[in-house]
């Protein structure tokens, strides 16, 4: 009889740690997905999210507010800073994941913006989380090195960047977002 009550505590302890390890692992997942833009939860919100937005540059479009400089460090870990204001040019901020398998065209395709059919004067800028949240070695394996890559999740938080990818146009002549959005194919970014 004491055997068996020993026994059956033992195995209700370890159905307790196997439990509350399942539930650990489940909140690390729903994090990620938080942290990916997912919109757990409403599903409503999750077509808000995924709808794409035409990115538009004409000189009447509203400003969608100011855009701050874009800080963070490039995938070999040099500091790198980006300033969007002070000139004539736009520039298309692209914000990418390493693991984001919607992403991977558009890491292929920014690589040579001049095959975008983006604006005269457009100059492109692709965003990552920061060194804490993409590994570096895998956003390095996707870049050419013609086009700037900054890692700084600081400028997801500025930019308020629901998931990726997801695009905003900067008038360098105003500083102001004038164009932000999510796209689904290449193609929309024209």
């Amino acid at each position: 009889m004491v055997a068996l009550v020993i026994v059956s505590t033992f195995v209700v302890l370890l159905l307790g740690i196997l439990v509350a390890g399942l539930l650990r692992s489940h909140a690390d997942i729903l994090r990620a997905l938080h942290d990916l833009g997912a919109a757990v939860g409403d599903p409503a919100a999750a077509v808000a999210v995924a709808a794409p937005v035409t990115l538009t540059t004409s000189a009447s479009a509203p400003a969608l507010g100011a855009a701050p400089a874009v800080a963070g460090v490039t995938p070999t870990g040099d500091a790198r800073a980006i300033a969007v204001d002070n000139s004539d040019d736009f520039t298309l901020l692209g914000f990418l994941s390493s693991g984001c398998t919607g992403c991977a065209a558009f890491w292929d395709a920014l690589q040579e913006p001049g095959r975008l059919q983006l604006p005269d004067r457009t100059r492109v800028v692709i965003v990552t989380k920061g060194p804490d949240r993409e590994i570096p070695s895998e956003v390095q394996a996707r870049t050419t090195g013609q086009v700037p890559v900054v890692m700084s999740t600081d400028a997801w938080i500025d930019y308020q960047v629901p998931g990726s990818p997801f695009f905003v146009l900067v008038d360098g002549a105003t500083g102001q977002k004038v164009g932000q959005g999510v796209a689904s194919q290449v193609g929309q970014l024209a």
